[in-house]
């Protein structure tokens, strides 16, 4: 590594060429981070293709083996860590392996919470008593640490995701009111993505007038297939590689996310950042956060949002200065309040203004890797119920070491 200010170490659960929100998330982050003029230590599964660190030249990949032996792999991230000169400090995102190292890591270590529920939440608030910082990404999910923690108050910190921010949509002129409203669903069809509000929305359209066009991306239930199969104006798109997912989400008008339990979304932001208006719910989230209703998107009841939503896409297909005054403030609020760069410089802040205490002797518990296998097996044994059973429900196994 060739260090100029420094090496922060940044930890992630999937390779950067898979995975989705926090992935995007440390990519970002990590990109900010060279820009700031850091060297990035960027600790994640093995990955197929190098392409992506070929391309940044100050990040530098410390891979390990998720299904592999935990003691192993872990120790091999410490040694790789060791290894950094001029170490500034670890910023970690759902990596189980890293967390486990917090108390023998000689430098301010902080641990993002991605996630209210599941084994994501549970390993960002392990080894929490060895952490400077909980970094938490909406106030919602500061409330849930505080009722489901003993984390002391100063410890915990809100930190925005941020995205890069990109060129705003084309003007009123080059955007003719005659064109369809381009409407891009977000998020899923699960229950807590708010799939059956999407599913009634989707059964509205269907039966208006609305000239419009509905992209769908990721695993399409086969009711909402059979629902639309006949109707050319929804269109549903297996999973795509980022850049192939953005060239599409930029040519949008609206954004459709009535998810009920999120974090900071990234899709979010990243379709804002593009000058889409978003149609967002009143679940858990930074939702509430990002939209300002009526201003720069639509904030919706959640046991209401397909019906609102139905009115408000009406009432843009026929309205294009409002539509375009909208999409301008979305991009707008990326630009000022949620850009890549303004978080990284966020958290390099709380890196540097702390002063860890050395941890002598402490014994590292190691912990199996707690998300579901990479790749998912479709094999349906024991081990596999298992572990779906564990990640629903928080559960982080401890990895017993053989004497």
């Amino acid at each position: 590594m060739t260090n100029t200010l420094g090496t922060i170490v940044i930890g992630t659960s999937a390779p950067p060429d898979k995975g989705s929100g926090i992935s995007t998330f440390c990519k970002e982050l990590a990109i900010s981070l060279q820009a700031l003029g850091f060297d990035v230590a960027y600790v994640c599964p093995v990955t197929e293709s190098m392409c992506w660190f070929d391309e940044y030249s100050s990040i530098n990949p410390v891979m390990f083996n998720p299904e592999s032996d935990p003691e192993k792999q872990t120790m091999n991230i410490l040694s790789q860590i060791n290894g950094v000169s001029k170490l500034i400090g670890v910023i970690n995102n759902d990596n189980i392996f890293l967390q486990s190292l917090a108390p023998v890591i000689n430098a301010p270590f902080l641990s993002v919470v991605h996630m209210l529920k599941t084994t994501i939440f549970e390993s960002a608030i392990l080894n929490h008593e060895y952490i400077d910082n909980i970094i938490v990404i909406c106030n919602d999910m500061y409330f849930e640490v505080c009722r489901r923690t003993n984390i002391p108050q100063h410890k915990i910190c809100l930190v925005y995701n941020g995205v890069k921010v990109e060129a705003q949509k084309l003007s009123i002129a080059e955007n003719p009111e005659s064109q369809p409203l381009i409407l891009i669903a977000g998020g899923g069809y699960s229950n807590a993505k708010g799939g059956k509000q999407l599913i009634k929305l989707i059964e509205l359209l269907k039966n208006s007038n609305i000239d419009f066009e509905y992209i769908s991306f990721g695993i399409i239930p086969n009711n909402v297939r059979k629902m639309t199969n006949s109707d050319s104006r929804f269109t549903f798109i297996e999973r795509l590689a980022r850049e192939d997912y953005l060239s599409i989400v930029k040519k949008g008008d609206i954004f459709l996310f009535p998810s009920k339990l999120e974090g900071c979304p990234m899709s979010l932001l990243e379709s804002m950042n593009y000058g889409l208006i978003p149609l967002v719910s009143d679940g858990k989230g930074a939702m509430k956060e990002i939209v300002q209703h009526g201003i720069d998107g639509y904030l919706l009841p959640s046991c209401t949002w397909a019906k609102e939503a139905l009115d408000i896409v009406e009432k843009l297909s026929i309205n294009n200065p409002k539509k375009n005054q909208m999409s301008l403030a979305s991009s707008k609020k990326i630009e000022c309040n949620f850009n890549s760069s303004e978080t990284a410089s966020h958290l390099v802040s709380l890196l540097k203004n702390t002063e860890p205490s050395k941890q002598i002797d402490i014994k590292i518990k190691f912990h199996k890797w707690h998300r579901l296998p990479i790749p998912l097996t479709k094999k349906w044994h024991y081990k596999m119920i298992i572990r779906r059973v564990c990640f629903r429900f928080g559960l982080i196994k401890e990895h017993q070491v053989k004497k």
